[in-house]
């Protein structure tokens, strides 16, 4: 078949149109003349905008030196050496990837113009860039994964160890480096299992996750591992190792403590009720059968208020209680009544806390047996309600018999003083001595008959004072006046170290009785030539009077009993015979009453024994 020139250029204008490559003319400078469909619609431009563009423009500065030279040597030796992929510009200002190859025209035996031919490789390309960026980022996560990873080559129906991360090195101290190129069969001929995973993950090509224990051979440590094999080729296995050694010994001690716990529970001697927000019954432990009488299947599922356990008196409370545990109030243990299955009372105390199971919140009851303590309580009970109207009967006897003596005695005293001073002479010595140890006796008994008044007004509460401005030295110098037969008879030493005045807002009568107390104590409880000083003196708000005297002194024994009802001290022995042991022991403690009710405070010092004792009294200055 013979074609004619127009015919032949049309067949070529045909399959330069419809070629599947990017076919384009330039001249010898790299101008575009013409281009095919695919090569516009690949580059974006119209066919007019093309004859306004160069060929090397689209390309980057490095790419377009090469392409450069490339024309250079097609127009020189007439073909270019090899094809090129270049990165081309398009018009929106993307790129593509064109593997390209250029051949020139000539006519007459002359170039003319260059004939380029192009594949766009672009997904290719992008494809291949994946494939190195995903190969990277495997090689990253391998290398710098948190897991220890080895990887296992097949060889000969074994496998060799050919790799392992930075975690894997980590973890062995970097021993496991001189495992490189061992086989398996070796490492692990005491373990068939690790061998059959490697060989069944892969021949059968799957993935296989197992949990053991494994001892290692570098450090003779014994751990729990999680092993997962990973299949990615018939003959190469990945093996990742993750230490949960931390997670079973917590979830072995979880155990241990949840046994621990069941025992309790099961054999503790309280009862345990468990009950949801609801009010139901969910768990009881065996004491709470034996104490309620009711079996576990009796409670279980049942509403705890709907139960005829717990007594119509408590019930409100109990459920008032309960309502406010629920919200997360604080409430207060209880002492209740219930009713066991039989219809018997039992005294229970309840205490309950708020405990979360599974993400659900559950009232914890604990019930304890107290009817014993309940007994016990009611006994106590009965004999205080004794022991008060005992108290009471003492505290009118007290009362009753002190008024009762007070005018008999009045009479016997005063007869007595009058018998001395009108009679004096007239009576015989016997006569004499008679009369004075019956006025003696008869002041003593007044004494007590009158601290036994003072005991009953204080437990009364009819202790009053009655407070106005007097001079406490003045009192003090007119007690020791008083007291000074006394002195002298025993040849004692009394110094006074006083201000001149310091007035004070006080009862005179009473502040007398305190000062008269201590100076008797002092010099009973003192030895013939010795000293006793009494002291006055002011200190900020305070008046401060110390009675000290160089007696017997005090053990710390006695000095616990000296200022109680009737803490009367008892001292015998070889040299304590000039103690005066006479006394009802309520002086100190009516004393201590005087000085509280003035606001002040009353206490004692001493040494010990034979080495003297110290009574210090503070008043308020107002």
């Amino acid at each position: 078949m013979i074609y004619n020139r127009e015919e032949i250029e049309e067949n070529y204008r045909d399959l330069f149109e419809h070629s599947l490559d990017l076919i384009y003319v330039s001249d010898l400078n790299g101008n575009f003349l013409d281009a095919n469909d695919l090569t516009l619609i690949s580059l974006g431009y119209e066919r007019e905008e093309m004859s306004n563009i160069k060929f090397l423009d689209l390309l980057e500065p490095d790419e377009s030196k090469i392409a450069y030279t490339d024309l250079k040597e097609i127009i020189k030796t007439g073909k270019q050496s090899k094809r090129r992929e270049y990165k081309i510009k398009v018009k929106n200002g993307n790129f593509i990837f064109l593997e390209a190859f250029a051949v020139p025209l000539k006519k007459n035996g002359k170039i003319y113009a260059i004939l380029g031919f192009g594949k766009n490789v672009t997904y290719h390309k992008k494809a291949e860039q994946k494939l190195i960026d995903s190969e990277e980022m495997f090689r990253a996560l391998y290398k710098e994964g948190p897991i220890a990873t080895y990887t296992w080559k097949k060889l000969n129906d074994d496998f060799v160890f050919i790799e392992f991360n930075n975690m894997a090195e980590k973890i062995t101290n970097g021993n496991v480096v001189s495992f490189l190129g061992h086989r398996a069969s070796n490492m692990y001929k005491d373990r068939p299992d690790i061998l059959n995973d490697l060989h069944n993950c892969s021949n059968r090509k799957i993935n296989i996750t197992r949990e053991m224990k494994y001892k290692f051979q570098f450090t003779g440590e014994e751990k729990y591992l999680l092993v997962k094999y990973g299949y990615v080729r018939p003959d190469l296995v990945i093996v990742q190792t993750e230490d949960i050694t931390d997670i079973r010994v917590a979830e072995e001690k979880l155990r241990e403590s949840e046994l621990k716990y069941r025992y309790l529970y099961e054999n503790t001697p309280f009862s345990i009720v468990l009950i949801n927000s609801k009010g139901e019954i969910v768990d009881c432990n065996p004491r709470t059968e034996t104490l309620f009488g009711y079996k576990k299947t009796d409670l279980l599922g049942k509403l705890f208020h709907k139960i005829s356990v717990i007594h119509p008196d408590y019930l409100p409370i109990i459920v008032d209680l309960f309502k406010k545990f629920i919200k997360g109030e604080k409430v207060h243990r209880i002492d209740l009544m219930i009713y066991k299955k039989d219809g018997s009372l039992l005294w229970v105390n309840l205490q309950a806390s708020l405990v979360q199971l599974e993400n659900n919140y559950f009232v914890q009851a604990l019930f304890t047996d107290i009817s014993k303590r309940k007994e016990a309580e009611f006994l106590i009970n009965e004999e205080i309600v004794k022991l008060k109207e005992l108290d009471q009967i003492r505290k009118n006897l007290i009362s009753r018999v002190a008024h009762e003596l007070k005018t008999p005695l009045a009479s016997i005293c005063g007869g007595a003083e009058f018998l001395t001073s009108v009679y004096n002479n007239q009576i015989g010595k016997e006569e004499l001595e008679i009369l004075n140890l019956i006025d003696k006796g008869g002041n003593r008994l007044k004494y007590l008959v009158d601290n036994l008044i003072d005991i009953s007004r204080i437990e009364y509460d009819k202790f009053k004072l009655k407070k106005q401005m007097n001079d406490l030295c003045e009192i003090i110098k007119e007690s020791s006046i008083e007291m000074n037969h006394i002195i002298k008879e025993r040849e004692l030493n009394l110094n006074l170290n006083l201000p001149y005045k310091l007035y004070l807002n006080i009862d005179r009568v009473r502040i007398e009785q305190v000062i008269m107390n201590l100076l008797s104590n002092a010099i009973k409880n003192t030895p013939q030539k010795g000293t006793i000083t009494v002291k006055a003196e002011t200190q900020e708000n305070w008046a401060i009077l110390s009675v000290s005297d160089t007696g017997v002194g005090l053990t710390g024994e006695e000095m616990e009993i000296l200022f109680t009802r009737f803490g009367k001290i008892e001292r015998y022995g070889e040299g304590l015979e000039y103690i005066d042991i006479q006394g009802s022991g309520l002086g100190l403690f009516i004393s201590k009453e005087i000085v509280d009710l003035h606001g002040g405070n009353i206490g004692a010092e001493s040494e010990g024994r034979h080495k003297g004792s110290k009574f210090i009294v503070k008043l308020p200055i107002d």
